[in-house]
């Protein structure tokens, strides 16, 4: 974390004590002394003010020699600026400083704080926290020009965004902000796309499944009937799920394949008038969304150790359907209509949160420590770090998130309809 010292001005307090002769201070040979360090503000937005933006810092001090010369700041990455100190005049006081701090980097960084006198007495020292963090509350639109096409669903690798849509679009970006239009060899609409590791696969109508190793040049693994709709796909390390819906029945549908090559139709999944809207692999257990094609109904989600058998465990009795599922790292989590999100540690059981949103979610994305989900209706955006604490805001006026992602210190949306369109934080 870098921290320029920009100008330092002083609040001093005299000393206390009456008039008279008496001394007004102990004796020289005192070392100083500081308490209660604090920033204002403590947390910042990340590229805040393009990469650098401006705080205070403040301290409280003793010194009955009046001394000081020098203040020290011991930074996070470990050097140490040395502020020289001009005359201070009383004993006791507030020192008020305001830092340039970098916002390029995401985290907490910890910055230590010392004072020196004259006769070289250093005084205790004291440490203090900047939090660097996404501001998930202002959105910038990155969409490239030429889109024209509605988008679906985005992954984050690693290294790359890749972003697909409508008749076979794919795009793809290093940061989120510039967007390359990618050819895939396709015009079924792609619904889904994820990454397992080795390769992107993408996934859409009439059972298309597509591969790519760098996002920019891709191959056809499996084209299957025209009414099959797929939605997703998810990999555990053994087996590829690819999983959606069989129109005009609007049953589940799914394929699966151990070497992605071969696909073979899973006839055996549960059937509840619902069909796979998304999926996520928990390194132990695959979790399918599952969206109820008759309204009222009880949510649900379905279960699987192995691609193979699946479960219907039932979410909520209050909400009739989920529609995406995310694996956090921690935790699986549901997102529903209505600004409902569920949540489960372990797929079996599950909690429900009601957001300030009335969002239908159809996006979610974890930083690791900011949860973000949006979707349809309002395009209400709700975000927590701790799944309790939300708020709710737009991305986009008249904007519908149909994918969400997290990658290079910053969510990206994607979803548009028609028009095909793209924001990220910044």
């Amino acid at each position: 974390m870098r921290i320029v010292i920009l100008l330092i001005l002083f609040l001093l307090s005299a000393c206390g004590g009456g008039g008279g002769s008496e001394p007004c201070c102990t004796p020289a040979g005192t070392a100083p002394r500081i308490s209660n360090l604090s920033l204002s503000p403590d947390s910042v937005y990340y590229m805040d003010g393009d990469g650098a933006t401006q705080i205070s810092a403040m301290v409280d001090f003793t010194d009955p020699d009046m001394d000081i010369t020098t203040a020290y700041i011991r930074l996070a990455d470990g050097t140490t600026q040395t502020l020289e100190l001009p005359p201070i005049n009383m004993t006791s006081g507030t020192l008020m400083g305001e830092l340039i701090v970098a916002t390029t980097e995401l985290g907490v960084f910890t910055s230590e704080v010392w004072l020196v006198d004259e006769a070289g007495h250093e005084s205790n020292h004291l440490s203090v926290d900047l939090s660097v963090v996404v501001d998930v509350a202002t959105w910038l639109n990155r969409t490239p020009a030429g889109l024209n096409t509605g988008l679906h669903d985005v992954v984050w690798n690693g290294s790359l965004f890749v972003a697909v849509g409508d008749l076979g679009k794919i795009v793809s970006s290093p940061d989120g902000i510039t967007w390359t239009a990618r050819t895939s060899g396709t015009t079924q609409r792609l619904n889904g796309v994820s990454w397992d590791g080795s390769r992107f696969l993408a996934v859409g109508d009439g059972g298309t499944i597509l591969s790519s190793a760098n996002g920019t040049s891709w191959s056809s693994l499996h084209t299957g009937p025209e009414g099959a709709w797929l939605h997703d796909v998810s990999y555990s390390g053994t087996r590829y799920v690819a999983a959606g819906s069989q129109y005009p029945a609007n049953t589940a549908y799914m394929l699966t394949s151990v070497d992605g090559v071969t696909w073979t139709e899973n006839a055996t999944l549960p059937q509840n008038g619902r069909s796979i809207s998304g999926l996520a692999w928990s390194g132990q257990l695959f979790v399918a969304s599952a969206m109820a094609e008759s309204f009222p109904n009880e949510a649900a989600v379905m279960v699987s150790q192995d691609g193979l058998t699946w479960v219907e465990v039932i979410v909520s009795t209050e909400s009739p359907t989920t529609l995406c599922v995310l694996w956090d790292g921690n935790r699986f989590i549901a997102g529903g209509i209505g600004g409902r999100l569920f949540f489960s540690p372990d797929g079996m059981n599950w909690s429900q949160a009601n957001s300030p949103s009335t969002s239908n979610f159809l996006g979610l994305a974890s930083s690791g420590s900011t949860l973000v989900a949006a979707g349809v209706i309002s395009n209400a955006v709700a975000t927590s770090d701790d799944g309790a604490t939300w708020q709710s805001f737009y991305i986009g006026s008249l904007y519908d998130t149909k994918g969400l992602a997290y990658g290079a210190n910053r969510f990206v949306s994607v979803g548009g309809g028609e028009g095909g369109i793209i924001y990220s934080t910044r």
